[in-house]
């Protein structure tokens, strides 16, 4: 969730164009047969697209074409109220997260469809991407202010109209023509944000929700992500020295990555097999790679559970390793976030918002640069409408389920406490030793199914997620696996 000093606009809040609510006639949507495809996964859907106006104040201007899909229930009368996805970045796709979490939301199919919609700007919803903001980590300000004007120069779309209050306009528009009466949600990191805020809007179209990795109301993108991160490998730190196997095998840890940064100062040429297709690569290994890779295997157990070892194997001088898991990582995330819609979203909705300054952040491995780097391009970046309500407490008693990996690096545990504090009829669920996004973890799956089917959080078995505790995955010793 990708700064200069901050210029008197970032110190005034932005004045809000309400953000029309009308109720508008749509025509029926009309699906056919089609296969949806990941590069990796195909499924069988039915799909079609619906035209939306691209400025909600001009319904008969520009228009933006929305990609919409919908898996079929295997009942013979499925339920009236489909599942919706929602991915998170901002900018991510959710028609590939459903291909990623597919199994998750099997049981759930048979008694609903699953419906699918790429969010405008992400997926196959006319995309906004520019290569030049893909590549901004060890950009300095006034390099990324010069990137986000080529890209703002380059985009055929105009970038304000594309933030959350207008994605749940079209969610809204999208489940009328579908004939849906109710939508249930899962939302996925900042996916929970669009749920939630389409709960603020159209809470007598919503049934109940599921939140996993929270973005609460008023909780700001990027505000704390440094100090999320370091508190998150502080945490891995803090694992390994309560094992002294671990502390004999990779010693103090967060000098072995202060080491690591000083030696990746200046990149270093690393050939390896490629980690997709195995042929040999060369790539020049940076301290930024470095810091992607740390940051980003706190997501996942098995990261983060393999991170010690790779970092001790890089500090001797195998870098290859952690070269892998950097291509890796940058091939994922520029496949699978839309740039140019992630700053739409981030420099309207949070960026204002934002009370921390770069430099109190040195104290943290990732430092300030990413934060001064998106307030580089907030600067230049046009800002869109953002409903006057959209960041005060949410206040409901629809069923809402709340899930926290104990060791999120993004989105802590504590937001979703903070949620639950302010709904009626909430559960939130701390999974023990995961990260970020927990939904495919043991008995979650059919947890969810049944959370979905009964409509209810009363009697809901959660003694299943609190046994598996138990089976936290220990810290990798060497390549053979973790210690006995």
């Amino acid at each position: 969730m990708p700064v200069s000093a901050r210029l008197p606009l970032l110190l005034t809040l932005f004045a809000l164009t309400p953000v029309s609510h009308g109720q508008e006639a749509h025509t029926p949507l009309t699906f056919s047969f089609c296969q949806l495809w990941d590069g990796g996964y195909s499924r069988d859907a039915r799909c079609t697209s619906m035209q939306r106006p691209r400025d909600p104040q001009r319904p008969e201007g520009d228009q933006v074409e929305l990609f919409v899909a919908r898996i079929p229930s295997r009942a013979s009368e499925p339920q009236p109220d489909p599942l919706v996805l929602i991915s998170g970045g901002p900018g991510g796709s959710s028609v590939d997260l459903y291909l990623q979490l597919r199994g998750v939301f099997n049981a759930v199919r048979n008694h609903r469809d699953i419906l699918l919609v790429d969010q405008r700007g992400t997926g196959r919803s006319e995309a906004l991407r520019c290569p030049d903001l893909e590549e901004l980590e060890s950009a300095r300000p006034q390099q990324a202010r010069q990137a986000a004007r080529r890209c703002l120069a380059e985009l055929d779309a105009d970038p304000r109209y594309y933030t959350t209050s207008i994605a749940v306009e079209d969610l809204e528009a999208v489940r009328e023509a579908a004939g849906y009466t109710h939508l249930n949600f899962y939302g996925s990191s900042y996916g929970s944000r669009v749920a939630l805020h389409y709960l603020r809007r159209y809470p007598q179209h919503s049934r109940v929700l599921i939140l996993d990795g929270v973005v609460p109301p008023g909780w700001v993108l990027g505000d704390d992500v440094a100090r999320a991160a370091q508190h998150a490998f502080d945490r891995l730190v803090e694992r390994c020295e309560a094992s002294p196997l671990c502390v004999e095998r990779f010693g103090d840890l967060h000098r072995t990555l202060a080491r690591l940064q000083s030696a990746l100062s200046e990149p270093v040429s690393v050939s390896l097999p490629d980690p997709r297709h195995g042929g040999l690569v060369t790539h020049l290994l940076s301290q930024d790679d470095l810091l992607g890779v740390v940051r980003f295997s706190g997501y996942s157990a098995e990261q983060s559970a393999l991170l010690p070892l790779v970092l001790q194997r890089a500090l001797q001088g195998d870098y290859a390793p952690l070269t892998a898991q950097a291509l890796l990582l940058r091939r994922e995330l520029g496949r699978n976030i839309a740039s140019a819609m992630h700053y739409s979203v981030v420099c309207a909705e949070d960026m204002p918002h934002i009370t921390t300054e770069p430099e109190t952040l040195a104290d943290t491995y990732l430092g300030g640069r990413a934060l001064a780097v998106m307030q580089a391009v907030c600067e230049v970046w046009p800002r869109g409408p953002v409903d006057a309500d959209f960041h005060e407490p949410l206040r409901a008693d629809h069923p809402v389920l709340i899930l926290s990996g104990q060791y999120d690096p993004v989105t802590p545990p504590e937001n979703g406490a903070r949620l639950a504090a302010t709904l009626n009829n909430s559960l939130h669920l701390e999974v023990a030793g995961q990260g970020h996004g927990v939904a495919m973890r043991g008995c979650l799956p059919q947890l969810m199914a049944r959370f979905i089917e009964s409509g209810s959080l009363q009697e809901l078995p959660t003694g299943c997620v609190e046994r598996e505790a138990a089976a936290t995955l220990p810290l990798f010793l060497d390549s053979a696996g973790p210690g006995p």
